[in-house]
């Protein structure tokens, strides 16, 4: 009896020491966005994209990486949250943008952004591929933050085929 016990004790021990799993809230329809992994490079083959995780980013996934095709990722201490996607725009800038485009910072790719609020829209050119990048920084500035310099600058060409 006091072996099982024991056995309890140390089992509820090991549940307590995990951390929770933390979680969006999702609109009506929507699957819940559960914060899945830090500090790993995950492959979008429908997006042509390779992404290696910063310290401090997360990724926020519904789907398994091969399925996602507007992979989201959320820094906590800029407030900042990055979102892929294929480029499904007509012209660049987008249309009605009145701000100018800046660019940004890519080792291997082209990078443009421009400011429509709180939002950051940016086209990424990696080898053949387009991606756009949605970004959203709590912050006034005008410049893209240092973090998301960062992240953008970490995405790669994949040649893995979905």
């Amino acid at each position: 009896m006091g072996l099982g016990i024991a056995a309890f004790a140390l089992a509820m021990g090991k549940l307590t020491e995990q951390t929770p799993i933390e979680m969006l809230v999702p609109r009506k329809g929507e699957k819940q966005i559960i914060i899945r992994s830090q500090n790993h490079t995950h492959q979008f083959p429908l997006l042509g994209a390779e992404v290696s995780l910063l310290p401090g980013w997360s990724y926020l996934a519904v789907d398994e990486d091969h399925l996602a095709d507007r992979p989201a990722f959320v820094h906590q201490a800029s407030n900042s949250v990055v979102r892929l996607q294929a480029n499904v725009l007509d012209s660049w800038p987008p249309n009605g943008v009145t701000s100018e485009t800046q660019v940004g910072k890519h080792p291997t790719g082209t990078l443009e952004w421009v400011q429509i609020d709180h939002l950051r829209i940016g086209k990424l050119v990696l080898a053949e591929h387009r991606l756009i990048i949605v970004a959203i920084q709590h912050d006034s500035k005008a410049e893209v933050n240092a973090s998301i310099e960062d992240f953008c600058a970490g995405i790669k060409h994949s040649a893995l085929e979905p």
